[in-house]
């Protein structure tokens, strides 16, 4: 409630850069309904690393696509 920033690397500028320039670490294929963001789990910053979300443990040909798209 106070506007204290819970992680630095999520401020405007941050998000910003990440928008413009995508240059990501590692893909992570991980489950629609996560309650976490993968990037407070793996302590990284904003788009460092390109994450999908499917349901269903459903891997298709959309799902095998995008992961080829990635990094």
């Amino acid at each position: 409630m106070s506007g204290d920033l819970d992680h630095p690397d999520r401020d405007p500028d941050r998000r910003e850069l990440v928008a413009e320039v995508r240059d990501p670490y590692g893909v992570l294929l991980t489950c629609i309904d996560s309650r976490v963001a993968p990037e407070r789990v793996f302590g990284t910053e904003l788009g460092v690393l390109y994450v999908l979300r499917t349901g269903g443990r459903a891997i298709g040909p959309v799902v095998a696509g995008s992961v080829e798209c990635g990094p």
